[in-house]
């Protein structure tokens, strides 16, 4: 489902930030799916400026925070770096941000990426390693000239790097001023973008695997030769979970990144492709709503039913909840009121049972007891209760 987002629509797109959780509520056991959606922001205090050995500096104010390698040298590769410590949306993920300068150096500027492992656990103040880099988009500044040619050097090109190995962009971009620089999911795949005064320019897609992923800036240039601004990322939205928020809209000329689709509550429904699935999943129709709309921002349909290919049982136990019983659950170690475990799977969606013979359990009483009523219940193996549909009958026999 999150495979089917798509970031690339240019204008106004819903599908930026969101991301789709299926699974199995652990107290109904039964199925949920949840599309939840993060605001396109900043994060600067979830920024991380100062696990290289050079720190990064920053200026300005949030949204629109100046970042930048030192004031002083150029640090090594490695050195100076900065992260978001929030992975990133696996749906709708994107990470952008704005580079301010083109300096006359030749080589490597920085390079924008993603690493699998979370840089917190990385040790302080040792440099970040390229080849961690698992994909990402290098930023050069000028190109040198080639030996026995002559004449001022040409403007680099943006590169692929994949495990610190540089490769060529599919397609041929120039790397200049002002240009937006992107890297994200979409449709199931990591995409790196460059959007410019010009049409956007798809650099590179590559296979991903949905694995938790997270944003990296590795800068090697002094702060008078590159810095970034309008840092822009979408984390993970069951961290940062948002209702009801204002997507930041940035002025760009040229043809802009998209934005992110506004804040108000949209339509939305689900639809099953066959009542096998959805009666699979546990629901009754093949539509949520049945009719119309559920109008909102974050989407959360729950099954009907348990979930039973992850409830099937191979025995039941029937519970008494107002009478005490004199039976004994020797996993749990104490006394509880079960009158019979019952011997039988689910696999047929039914169970119908007659025990071979009478088995009585004491009632745990010292005086008489008068009977008037009987509450019982039936409960999976695993001590979770069971969600019929119909009628079910037991038949209990008493004997003084």
């Amino acid at each position: 489902m999150n495979a089917s987002l798509d970031t690339s629509s240019l204008g106004f797109n819903k599908d930026i930030g969101v991301e789709i959780k299926n699974s199995i509520n652990s107290k109904t056991t039964k199925f949920q799916s949840d599309f939840n959606v993060v605001k396109l922001d900043e994060y600067f205090n979830d920024i991380v400026l100062n696990k290289g050995s050079v720190d990064v500096d920053t200026s300005g104010t949030s949204p629109s925070k100046k970042i930048n390698g030192p004031v002083g040298g150029d640090p090594a590769s490695g050195e100076c770096f900065f992260y978001n410590n929030i992975n990133i949306c696996k749906g709708g993920g994107v990470f952008r941000l704005r580079r301010n300068i083109l300096a006359t150096t030749e080589g490597r500027h920085a390079i924008i990426g993603f690493v699998d492992t979370n840089p917190d656990t990385l040790t302080d103040k040792q440099p970040l390693d390229i080849d961690d880099i698992i994909f990402g988009v290098v930023v050069d500044g000028l190109q040198p000239v080639p030996p026995g040619e002559f004449g001022p050097p040409n403007q680099g090109v943006y590169k692929i790097i994949q495990f610190g190995i540089e490769s060529d962009a599919d397609t041929n971009i120039i790397c200049d001023a002002k240009d937006i620089i992107e890297i994200g999911i979409s449709r199931g795949q990591l995409v790196a973008r460059v959007y410019n005064a010009g049409d956007p320019k798809l650099l590179k897609t590559v296979a991903y695997g949905f694995n938790n992923l997270f944003p990296v800036v590795e800068i090697e240039k002094r702060s008078t030769e590159i810095f970034f601004d309008q840092v822009r990322y979408t984390p993970n939205p069951y961290t940062k979970n948002q209702t009801n928020f204002t997507p930041l809209n940035d002025v760009e000329v040229g043809i802009p990144p998209p934005k992110q689709g506004g804040a108000a509550p949209t339509n939305h429904f689900l639809k099953f492709e066959s009542s096998e699935l959805s009666g699979y999943l546990g629901f009754k129709t093949n539509r949520i709503p049945t009719t119309g709309f559920t109008s909102t921002n974050r989407f959360i349909v729950t099954a009907d039913n348990i979930f039973s290919a992850n409830n099937l049982s191979d025995a039941f136990i029937l519970e008494m909840l107002n009478i005490g019983l004199d039976s004994y659950d020797g996993e749990l170690q104490s006394r509880v009121s079960y009158l019979s475990v019952i011997p039988k799977d689910d696999r047929e969606n039914s169970i119908i049972y007659d025990a071979p013979y009478p088995i009585f359990i004491d009632i745990n009483n010292y005086q008489p007891l008068t009977v008037r009523n009987i509450k019982c219940r039936l409960l999976n193996n695993d001590l979770s209760a069971v969600t019929m549909v119909g009628v079910g009958t037991i038949v209990i026999s008493l004997k003084d």
